[in-house]
């Protein structure tokens, strides 16, 4: 899809200016962070803690309190090799089996469980996400 498509898209779909820019600023990081000449500078800002942790949670409550699958964005983190850094212990989950009672992986049964909580309790949704 060329960009030209997607700015389309976001301004048909958008609820407002606000959610328009919204769109347009996560376009632009998914970008950086995946085109390679720019994603190992994200690494970078990682590695050195130059990404503050406060600015960390704070992207992070925003997706749980904003969208509704935050399973999709913590799979783009595991995809891109972030959430390790992030939440370890969760990336940790992904591909262990989670016994007889769950045909998913565990961090699979964590993304369910996030998914199904209210955006409208964002802790407990986060919770949900990082249970296991």
């Amino acid at each position: 899809m060329s960009f030209q498509k997607i700015l389309e898209k976001y301004r048909k779909y958008s609820f407002s200016e606000h959610d328009k820019g919204v769109r347009f600023e996560r376009l632009i990081q998914a970008f950086l962070k995946t085109d390679p000449r720019y994603s190992n500078k994200f690494k970078e800002l990682m590695d050195k803690n130059i990404l503050s942790v406060e600015v960390i949670r704070d992207e992070i409550l925003k997706v749980v309190k904003k969208i509704k699958k935050g399973s999709i964005f913590f799979n783009y983190l595991h995809e891109i090799g972030i959430l390790k850094y992030i939440f370890p212990s969760l990336d940790n989950c992904y591909g262990h089996e989670h016994g007889k009672y769950h045909e998913e992986d565990i961090y699979e049964h964590c993304m369910i469980c996030g998914d199904w909580i209210s955006n409208r309790f964002p802790l407990i949704k986060l919770a949900g996400y990082l249970h296991d």
